[in-house]
């Protein structure tokens, strides 16, 4: 059952910056992040000690080696934040997530609200087995004025920070998406809207989950799938593997989002022969909006949150409420 947040921060709310994977891009980069925090009606934790171990970790990779990583995630969630939000994505959260199971770790009884995307979707599902609400939104340390000025990488270069602090701190926020139709049949537009929970975040993360202990509960509820750059071949394979999970089995509603080729091109003809091959005869509406994962934005999209999916004027409109959680699960 998700827990019911009806106002996941106030002013003055503390938020803790996690570092689960890669280290900020140099210690300029998260001091840049930083100041632009200060100007934000919160109390930021941060740990830079934390942040730049590479040295120490596999692959000379990660911010730290697995078990200081694990630990300061332990602290985080058991920590004095509200909220707690991933500088970065890349690779490492699923490592910590087999090594709190191997801890039988169990969560405080207060949800923290995660806010991140790409490789935070190990951490996301973990969330949702928690019964805990999160954020899929951009990385703090790549948003439109967070990025490291020396990057050229145009991935979620007009990511808002202030739209995603906007849906949390705002009081009577609520979230409300234009989407498009890919599978378009019109005996899939239901007579009243469709309302459901949304779970997902990078499809090949929500590939690997499947016979583990974080899987997502699909059944009627609306999955969303979005990617890092892929060449279409084997986002084919992705979606194909997904389908043999079951995954798209009994869906209320397919989500994708912004899923780009290796030039951070938009892949259409995936979405068209997936369908075309596999999911012709799908009974639940296929949508896509490029404003959710890798693409120059990354708008706010609530998981574990009941969102409401109807049909207005020939468009299929997603609209999410301010009650961050909802104990319909």
């Amino acid at each position: 059952m998700i827990s019911s947040i009806t106002a996941p921060l106030f002013p003055q709310d503390a938020v803790e910056i996690i570092f689960p994977t890669k280290s900020p891009t140099s210690p300029d980069h998260l001091a840049l992040c930083l100041r632009v925090l200060e100007n934000l009606p919160l109390s930021i934790i941060c740990h830079p000690e934390r942040a730049f171990h590479e040295d120490k970790s596999p692959f000379g990779y990660y911010a730290h080696c697995l078990e200081e990583r694990t630990r300061a995630l332990i602290e985080a969630i058991n920590g004095p934040a509200k909220a707690l939000w991933a500088f970065t994505g890349g690779f490492g959260c699923v490592e910590i997530v087999e090594r709190l199971e191997a801890l039988n770790f169990k969560p405080s009884s207060f949800p923290k609200v995660l806010i991140g995307y790409s490789d935070i979707t190990h951490l996301h599902a973990l969330w949702a087995k928690w019964g805990w609400p999160s954020l899929h939104g951009p990385n703090l340390g790549n948003t439109d004025v967070t990025r490291p000025p020396e990057t050229t990488i145009p991935i979620n270069i007009n990511a808002s920070l202030h739209d995603t602090l906007a849906y949390l701190l705002a009081p009577g926020t609520s979230l409300s998406y234009t989407l498009e139709w890919l599978n378009v049949d019109k005996s899939l537009i239901p007579a009243s809207p469709l309302s459901a929970p949304i779970y997902g975040g990078n499809a090949t993360l929500v590939k690997e989950m499947d016979n583990t202990s974080t899987a997502l509960c699909l059944k009627n509820n609306f999955l969303f799938l979005e990617e890092s750059p892929e060449c279409p071949k084997r986002m084919n394979r992705v979606f194909t593997s997904l389908l043999r999970t079951g995954a798209f089995d009994q869906l209320a509603g397919l989500i994708f989002g912004y899923i780009p080729d290796d030039n951070l091109q938009p892949l259409p003809e995936v979405f068209t022969i997936f369908l075309r091959d596999h999911l012709s005869q799908a009974s639940f509406p296929i949508l896509f909006s490029p404003d959710f994962g890798h693409g120059l934005k990354n708008d706010p999209l609530p998981l574990g949150v009941t969102a409401t999916l109807s049909f207005k004027k020939d468009q299929w409109h997603l609209d999410i409420p301010k009650n961050f959680g909802n104990p319909s699960l």
